[in-house]
Protein backbone atom coordinates (compact mmCIF):
# COMPACT_ATOMS: atom_id res chain seq x y z
CA UNK A 1 0.00 0.00 0.00
CA UNK A 2 1.31 3.20 -1.05
CA UNK A 3 1.93 5.84 1.27
CA UNK A 4 0.85 9.36 1.15
CA UNK A 5 4.01 10.87 0.27
CA UNK A 6 4.70 8.18 -2.22
CA UNK A 7 1.68 8.97 -4.09
CA UNK A 8 2.39 13.16 -4.13
CA UNK A 9 6.04 11.92 -6.04
CA UNK A 10 4.53 9.46 -8.26
CA UNK A 11 1.70 12.45 -9.38
CA UNK A 12 4.26 15.04 -9.40
CA UNK A 13 6.74 12.97 -11.47
CA UNK A 14 3.66 12.12 -14.00
CA UNK A 15 2.79 15.43 -14.62
CA UNK A 16 6.40 16.66 -14.98
CA UNK A 17 6.69 14.20 -18.26
CA UNK A 18 2.80 15.15 -19.35
CA UNK A 19 4.23 18.49 -20.19
CA UNK A 20 7.20 17.47 -21.07
CA UNK A 21 5.50 15.52 -23.42
CA UNK A 22 2.98 17.78 -24.84
CA UNK A 23 5.83 21.06 -25.47
CA UNK A 24 8.33 20.96 -27.81
CA UNK A 25 12.08 21.45 -26.21
CA UNK A 26 13.83 25.47 -26.46
CA UNK A 27 16.80 25.48 -28.66
CA UNK A 28 19.69 25.59 -26.26
CA UNK A 29 22.33 27.77 -27.22
CA UNK A 30 23.10 31.30 -28.46
CA UNK A 31 23.38 32.68 -31.98
CA UNK A 32 26.51 33.28 -33.61
CA UNK A 33 27.34 35.97 -36.15
CA UNK A 34 30.02 34.19 -38.53
CA UNK A 35 30.69 37.09 -40.58
CA UNK A 36 29.28 40.14 -42.17
CA UNK A 37 30.20 42.59 -44.56
CA UNK A 38 28.98 46.76 -45.73
CA UNK A 39 28.98 46.94 -49.37
CA UNK A 40 27.49 49.97 -51.82
CA UNK A 41 24.60 48.10 -53.49
CA UNK A 42 23.76 51.60 -55.35
CA UNK A 43 24.96 55.17 -55.59
CA UNK A 44 24.27 58.59 -57.75
CA UNK A 45 24.39 62.19 -56.87
CA UNK A 46 21.62 62.86 -54.44
CA UNK A 47 21.94 59.44 -51.66
CA UNK A 48 23.86 55.99 -51.31
CA UNK A 49 22.34 52.45 -50.84
CA UNK A 50 23.94 50.13 -48.45
CA UNK A 51 23.49 46.59 -48.05
CA UNK A 52 24.69 44.87 -45.01
CA UNK A 53 25.47 40.67 -45.88
CA UNK A 54 26.96 38.17 -43.34
CA UNK A 55 25.71 34.59 -41.81
CA UNK A 56 24.15 33.72 -38.78
CA UNK A 57 24.45 30.34 -37.15
CA UNK A 58 22.10 28.72 -34.24
CA UNK A 59 22.18 25.29 -32.42
CA UNK A 60 18.58 24.92 -33.10
CA UNK A 61 15.70 26.35 -35.13
CA UNK A 62 15.00 29.58 -34.94
CA UNK A 63 14.19 32.83 -37.10
CA UNK A 64 16.00 36.10 -37.93
CA UNK A 65 13.07 37.97 -37.40
CA UNK A 66 14.58 41.81 -38.21
CA UNK A 67 17.31 44.19 -37.99
CA UNK A 68 17.43 47.43 -36.02
CA UNK A 69 20.09 49.75 -37.04
CA UNK A 70 21.58 53.11 -36.95
CA UNK A 71 23.48 54.86 -39.59
CA UNK A 72 26.94 56.42 -38.58
CA UNK A 73 28.35 59.16 -40.85
CA UNK A 74 31.47 60.53 -40.47
CA UNK A 75 31.26 59.60 -36.12
CA UNK A 76 27.76 61.17 -36.32
CA UNK A 77 24.32 59.30 -36.18
CA UNK A 78 22.44 60.59 -39.18
CA UNK A 79 19.56 57.47 -39.47
CA UNK A 80 17.96 54.74 -37.18
CA UNK A 81 15.10 52.13 -38.75
CA UNK A 82 14.41 48.78 -38.69
CA UNK A 83 14.18 45.95 -41.23
CA UNK A 84 11.98 43.20 -41.73
CA UNK A 85 14.07 39.81 -42.24
CA UNK A 86 11.84 36.91 -41.73
CA UNK A 87 14.31 34.45 -42.55
CA UNK A 88 14.55 30.90 -41.24
CA UNK A 89 17.64 29.70 -39.75
CA UNK A 90 18.62 25.95 -40.55
CA UNK A 91 19.82 24.21 -36.75
CA UNK A 92 23.66 24.42 -36.94
CA UNK A 93 23.93 25.74 -40.40
CA UNK A 94 25.20 29.05 -41.36
CA UNK A 95 22.45 30.80 -42.70
CA UNK A 96 23.25 34.28 -45.05
CA UNK A 97 21.22 37.09 -44.61
CA UNK A 98 20.91 40.84 -45.90
CA UNK A 99 19.30 44.09 -45.94
CA UNK A 100 19.75 47.31 -47.26
CA UNK A 101 19.59 50.77 -46.17
CA UNK A 102 19.20 54.36 -47.82
CA UNK A 103 20.98 57.04 -47.03
CA UNK A 104 20.30 61.25 -49.43
CA UNK A 105 23.33 62.93 -49.19
CA UNK A 106 22.39 66.34 -49.56
CA UNK A 107 18.89 67.74 -49.35
CA UNK A 108 19.33 70.33 -52.21
CA UNK A 109 21.76 71.58 -55.25
CA UNK A 110 23.28 73.79 -53.08
CA UNK A 111 24.80 71.50 -50.35
CA UNK A 112 25.19 68.83 -53.17
CA UNK A 113 27.74 71.47 -54.76
CA UNK A 114 29.56 71.81 -51.17
CA UNK A 115 29.89 68.34 -50.92
CA UNK A 116 31.16 68.08 -54.36
CA UNK A 117 33.81 70.28 -53.59
CA UNK A 118 35.24 68.66 -50.45
CA UNK A 119 36.25 65.78 -53.69
CA UNK A 120 37.33 63.17 -50.51
CA UNK A 121 35.16 60.16 -48.79
CA UNK A 122 32.61 59.55 -45.97
CA UNK A 123 33.49 57.18 -43.39
CA UNK A 124 30.05 55.80 -42.99
CA UNK A 125 29.12 52.71 -40.46
CA UNK A 126 26.33 50.35 -40.07
CA UNK A 127 25.47 49.33 -36.91
CA UNK A 128 22.97 47.71 -34.30
CA UNK A 129 21.02 44.39 -33.58
CA UNK A 130 19.84 41.25 -35.06
CA UNK A 131 16.38 40.11 -33.84
CA UNK A 132 16.32 36.51 -33.52
CA UNK A 133 12.85 34.24 -32.18
CA UNK A 134 14.47 31.24 -30.85
CA UNK A 135 11.59 28.90 -30.19
CA UNK A 136 9.46 31.77 -28.41
CA UNK A 137 12.56 32.95 -27.12
CA UNK A 138 14.17 36.25 -28.33
CA UNK A 139 17.55 36.98 -28.70
CA UNK A 140 19.99 39.72 -29.33
CA UNK A 141 22.97 39.41 -31.46
CA UNK A 142 24.91 42.79 -31.92
CA UNK A 143 26.52 43.92 -35.41
CA UNK A 144 28.99 46.47 -36.35
CA UNK A 145 30.73 47.27 -40.34
CA UNK A 146 31.49 50.24 -41.99
CA UNK A 147 33.66 51.21 -44.57
CA UNK A 148 34.35 54.83 -46.77
CA UNK A 149 32.27 56.26 -49.39
CA UNK A 150 33.59 58.21 -51.92
CA UNK A 151 31.58 61.55 -52.14
CA UNK A 152 29.77 62.63 -54.97
CA UNK A 153 31.22 64.77 -57.67
CA UNK A 154 28.99 67.24 -59.85
CA UNK A 155 30.38 66.68 -63.88
CA UNK A 156 31.91 69.08 -65.46
CA UNK A 157 31.82 70.78 -69.31
CA UNK A 158 34.86 71.63 -71.02
CA UNK A 159 35.77 71.46 -74.84
CA UNK A 160 36.46 68.45 -76.02
CA UNK A 161 36.77 69.49 -79.73
CA UNK A 162 37.06 72.58 -82.17
CA UNK A 163 36.95 72.87 -85.86
CA UNK A 164 36.55 76.16 -87.89
CA UNK A 165 35.56 75.17 -91.62
CA UNK A 166 36.16 77.83 -94.17
CA UNK A 167 33.50 77.86 -96.95
CA UNK A 168 34.71 80.63 -98.89
CA UNK A 169 36.22 84.40 -97.93
CA UNK A 170 32.95 85.28 -96.54
CA UNK A 171 31.40 82.41 -94.58
CA UNK A 172 33.05 80.11 -91.78
CA UNK A 173 30.95 77.21 -89.36
CA UNK A 174 32.33 77.30 -86.55
CA UNK A 175 31.65 73.61 -84.28
CA UNK A 176 32.70 73.03 -80.24
CA UNK A 177 31.88 69.46 -79.06
CA UNK A 178 31.66 70.15 -75.40
CA UNK A 179 32.33 67.77 -73.01
CA UNK A 180 30.30 66.72 -70.33
CA UNK A 181 32.70 64.82 -67.68
CA UNK A 182 32.14 62.63 -65.26
CA UNK A 183 34.52 61.29 -62.48
CA UNK A 184 31.98 59.35 -60.51
CA UNK A 185 32.13 55.67 -60.62
CA UNK A 186 28.28 55.59 -61.35
CA UNK A 187 26.12 56.95 -64.22
CA UNK A 188 25.00 60.71 -64.28
CA UNK A 189 21.40 61.81 -65.81
CA UNK A 190 21.54 64.58 -67.99
CA UNK A 191 18.35 66.53 -68.59
CA UNK A 192 19.87 70.16 -70.58
CA UNK A 193 23.16 71.51 -71.33
CA UNK A 194 21.89 75.31 -72.84
CA UNK A 195 24.80 77.05 -74.58
CA UNK A 196 25.39 80.69 -76.37
CA UNK A 197 28.07 80.55 -78.64
CA UNK A 198 29.70 84.21 -79.54
CA UNK A 199 32.97 85.34 -81.34
CA UNK A 200 34.97 88.26 -80.75
CA UNK A 201 32.32 89.73 -78.04
CA UNK A 202 29.57 89.34 -80.88
CA UNK A 203 26.79 86.37 -79.93
CA UNK A 204 26.12 84.16 -83.24
CA UNK A 205 23.36 81.44 -81.99
CA UNK A 206 22.20 79.47 -79.22
CA UNK A 207 20.54 76.50 -78.03
CA UNK A 208 19.86 73.42 -76.08
CA UNK A 209 22.52 70.54 -77.55
CA UNK A 210 20.81 67.92 -75.51
CA UNK A 211 16.80 66.92 -73.77
CA UNK A 212 17.54 63.91 -71.78
CA UNK A 213 20.83 61.39 -71.76
CA UNK A 214 23.59 59.83 -69.48
CA UNK A 215 27.00 59.86 -69.00
CA UNK A 216 28.39 56.80 -68.07
CA UNK A 217 31.06 55.78 -65.07
CA UNK A 218 34.36 57.74 -65.20
CA UNK A 219 33.44 58.59 -68.97
CA UNK A 220 32.60 62.00 -71.01
CA UNK A 221 29.57 62.42 -73.35
CA UNK A 222 30.27 64.83 -75.97
CA UNK A 223 27.62 67.47 -77.55
CA UNK A 224 28.23 69.30 -80.83
CA UNK A 225 27.10 72.97 -80.87
CA UNK A 226 27.49 75.24 -84.18
CA UNK A 227 27.06 78.17 -85.47
CA UNK A 228 27.90 79.87 -89.13
CA UNK A 229 29.53 83.18 -89.28
CA UNK A 230 28.32 85.04 -92.54
CA UNK A 231 27.17 88.50 -94.48
CA UNK A 232 23.93 87.81 -92.12
CA UNK A 233 24.70 86.55 -89.34
CA UNK A 234 28.10 89.01 -88.58
CA UNK A 235 28.03 91.89 -90.59
CA UNK A 236 29.47 93.50 -93.76
CA UNK A 237 32.89 93.64 -92.16
CA UNK A 238 33.36 89.43 -92.16
CA UNK A 239 35.75 89.32 -94.35
CA UNK A 240 38.43 91.43 -92.44
CA UNK A 241 37.51 89.14 -89.13
CA UNK A 242 37.87 86.32 -90.77
CA UNK A 243 41.04 87.30 -92.88
CA UNK A 244 42.57 86.92 -89.20
CA UNK A 245 42.99 84.19 -89.74
CA UNK A 246 42.02 83.59 -86.05
CA UNK A 247 38.57 83.47 -83.88
CA UNK A 248 38.56 83.98 -80.52
CA UNK A 249 35.23 82.63 -78.91
CA UNK A 250 33.54 81.72 -76.01
CA UNK A 251 30.65 79.28 -74.81
CA UNK A 252 28.53 79.65 -71.68
CA UNK A 253 25.22 78.15 -70.75
CA UNK A 254 24.05 75.74 -67.88
CA UNK A 255 24.10 72.21 -67.91
CA UNK A 256 21.08 70.22 -65.68
CA UNK A 257 20.22 67.06 -64.39
CA UNK A 258 19.06 65.31 -61.86
CA UNK A 259 19.41 67.21 -58.40
CA UNK A 260 22.12 69.98 -59.97
CA UNK A 261 22.19 72.94 -62.28
CA UNK A 262 25.97 73.55 -63.31
CA UNK A 263 26.57 76.99 -64.95
CA UNK A 264 29.70 77.14 -67.12
CA UNK A 265 31.85 79.84 -69.33
CA UNK A 266 34.52 78.96 -71.41
CA UNK A 267 36.98 80.55 -73.72
CA UNK A 268 39.63 80.22 -76.41
CA UNK A 269 40.70 81.28 -79.64
CA UNK A 270 40.25 78.73 -83.19
CA UNK A 271 42.66 79.06 -86.31
CA UNK A 272 40.70 78.74 -89.41
CA UNK A 273 41.03 76.30 -91.86
CA UNK A 274 42.06 76.62 -95.77
CA UNK A 275 39.13 77.88 -98.09
CA UNK A 276 37.07 75.05 -100.11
Amino acid sequence: MRTPALASVALLAATLYAGCASAPPKPAGEPALLQQELQVASQDLTQVALRLQGELAHPGAATLESASWELVSDGQVVQRGESELGTALTPGVPTPFAFEVKRPYVQDAEALRTLSGKQGSLLIALRGTLRVNAGGRIQGVPFAASRPVRTPRLPRVRVERLDAARYGPEEVTLTVGLGVDNPNPFPVRLTGLSWALGVKGKALAEGNALRRDGVGPASTGVYDVEASITRDTWGEDVGTLLRAGTLPYSLKGTLEGEGFSIPYALEGDVKLAGSR
